[in-house]
């Protein structure tokens, strides 16, 4: 923990100042001045050769704890621009990794690669509520964001003491922000937490299901994946039985792709059913083959394979 010149103070207002931002006149000397850590009063030193910033009185310093005060010091400046924020109706941005799993992946086959992705989310819009140390469960939370729909973040301030693992176990949604000099407080300021050394986030959903390819990466998968009967035949003169059945355990089974009677969909209204058939006269979504009564699969599909061993 480096030597701290205390530059943030509490006025005579109860607001929370800096030092660097006050001038050396009658009006600032009248105000008083207490610590933010142990309430006892502050001297504001605002001389033009060193940085400005707040002392306590000799026989006071050694009882004040840089720790403690750099905890409050983070809480208070969160609360306020927070609240701040909701008040003005401007954003509190949080940015996130997360991985984007294509839709069609969760109806047949893995064929669309995850996206990694920065998300960006405005917490003033999800959560209008913020607290300081409020009672939640059994954890008391530096500050807690809730919603009307029962929702909830933690933000914990890190000077010396990480989220314990109890409370990240509770899969609560966590966000760390670690501050070891007044400097970090400018990651609050700033509106904007990153994911980073300094900020972490513990519990959020990384993964989320897009529509990223209609079904078009599964088309080129199978186009891609299929031998021609040449091939196969020459596979099956080799007599290579185990290259022939891992073929044929490669490729998709019992998907609408696969049937003779499939067509690509082209209302652009409907992209989540990318299948016409043209025996059911309608759209309809991959998977269903395995339970299609029509269900016929062209003359390179893996039942076909299969026969040929």
């Amino acid at each position: 923990m480096q030597v701290i010149k205390y530059q943030y103070a509490i006025n005579s207002d109860g607001e929370t100042v800096n030092a660097a931002t006050l001038i050396a006149n009658a009006q600032v000397r009248r105000q008083i001045y207490k610590c933010i850590s142990c309430s006892n009063i502050l001297i504001p030193v605002l001389g033009e050769k060193n940085r400005k910033h707040f002392r306590h009185k000799p026989d006071i310093e050694v009882q004040c704890s840089p720790e403690t005060y750099l905890h409050k010091l983070a809480k208070n400046t969160f609360y306020d621009i927070y609240n701040n924020c909701l008040r003005e109706n401007s954003p509190f941005l949080i940015k996130i990794l997360t991985i984007i799993r294509c839709k069609f992946n969760q109806q047949f086959l893995n064929v669309c690669k995850p996206i990694n992705n920065i998300q960006s989310f405005d917490l003033t819009q999800y959560f209008k509520n913020v607290k300081l140390e409020s009672k939640d469960d059994s954890f008391i939370p530096d500050l807690l964001l809730t919603n009307e729909k029962g929702d909830k973040i933690y933000v914990e301030i890190a000077v010396n003491h990480k989220s314990s693992l109890n409370k990240i176990y509770s899969k609560s949604r966590i966000i760390e922000i670690d501050i070891k000099s007044e400097e970090d407080i400018e990651i609050i300021k700033t509106k904007l937490l990153i994911e980073s050394r300094k900020v972490k986030f513990f519990n959020f959903r990384r993964e989320q299901i897009k529509n990223l390819c209609t079904g078009q990466c599964f088309q080129a998968s199978v186009k891609n994946s299929k031998n021609t009967e040449t091939d196969i035949d020459d596979l099956k003169q080799s007599k290579n039985k185990d290259l022939l059945k891992e073929l044929a355990a490669s490729l998709p089974k019992d998907n609408c792709f696969l049937c003779r009677h499939h067509r690509k969909n082209v209302r652009k209204d409907v992209v989540d059913t990318v299948v016409y058939c043209t025996i059911r006269k309608k759209t309809c979504k991959p998977h269903v083959a395995k339970n299609c009564i029509y269900y016929q699969p062209n003359s390179k599909s893996a039942d076909d394979i299969e026969k040929k061993l």
